[in-house]
């Protein structure tokens, strides 16, 4: 069984995404056809996706319960995306990864280098990962073991948090 031990390793690269340019309504829709509660929002620069944002389900829905959709039917993705989301490098280790998700509440972060989206990693990707490193753990010898856990009392999440 092999352990997914980062955020490059355990992310979804086949993110779907929507752009500035897309009104609410398309976005809304194209969430709920493709069956995911958020989308990164990005712009093509070289055929490579650069992050601009990110759009949730609530973000939509609040345009609706608010109003603001009645009476802007042009209200566009730019309009309400949260800019500057909280991202994560790629090489952000799975037990950093599980404590930024515990103490910001996140389902979903985009992991991002020089800007580009290369994918986004979800709680239940981590959760996966997990299970795998504590079945290699169990497997493992005490002295592989020893090299399996961080030092929780120093663990220092700042350093792979973009944003």
């Amino acid at each position: 069984m092999s352990v997914r031990s980062t955020a490059a390793e355990l992310m979804n690269t086949e993110v779907v995404v929507v752009s500035p340019d897309d009104s609410v309504l398309d976005a809304a829709q194209s969430l709920l056809y493709k069956r995911v509660s958020n989308a990164p929002v990005v712009r093509m620069r070289d055929k490579q996706r650069v992050l601009r944002g990110f759009i949730c389900e609530k973000d939509c829905m609040s345009c609706f319960a608010d109003g603001r959709i009645y009476s802007r039917s042009d209200l566009k993705v730019s309009d309400i995306m949260r800019v500057h989301p909280m991202c994560i490098r790629p090489q952000t280790d799975l037990f950093t990864l599980a404590t930024i998700f515990m103490q910001h509440g996140f389902r979903h972060l985009p992991v991002v280098e020089d800007g580009v989206l290369l994918g986004v990693v979800s709680r239940r990707d981590a959760l996966e990962g997990f299970l795998a490193h504590h079945a290699a753990y169990r497997a493992a010898s005490p002295e592989q073991r020893a090299q399996m856990l961080p030092d929780f009392e120093r663990m220092d999440t700042r350093q792979f948090i973009i944003g």
